[in-house]
């Protein structure tokens, strides 16, 4: 079922805003820093793999697919591997790697946010 891109956003925008209470809920079940930040990212992941998915202008998806290919790489977005890596480049330790990525995972883009929700 292709939905609008507004409510593919929508959709997108409040899956990645419920990162955050799951990782209260991860924490709380004992999970590591590591195991936190790499669900974390399954999480977005998965909604941006789904989100291109369910959109109807193929044309849009293929925009977006060559932009994440332009800034990482490939078409899907960055591996989770690639964003701890880009942190050690920088100089911060693995574990400032994984509080990076948990922070991030709800961070979205504000360009695509204003064209698809407009």
């Amino acid at each position: 079922m292709a939905l609008t891109n507004r409510e593919v956003r929508e959709w997108y925008l409040n899956e990645v805003a419920s990162i955050p209470s799951l990782d209260r809920a991860m924490l709380a079940e004992g999970l590591s820093l590591g195991e936190r930040a790499q669900r974390a990212w399954e999480i977005r992941h998965r909604a941006r793999v789904a989100a291109r998915a369910l959109m109807a202008d193929r044309g849009e998806v293929e925009m977006l697919q060559n932009r994440d290919l332009a800034k990482y790489g490939q078409s899907d977005g960055p591996s989770f591997a690639q964003l701890v890596e880009q942190a050690a480049e920088k100089g911060l330790s693995e574990e400032q790697a994984y509080e990076g990525i948990l922070a991030s995972s709800t961070a979205t883009d504000a360009t695509i946010n204003r064209k698809y929700l407009r």
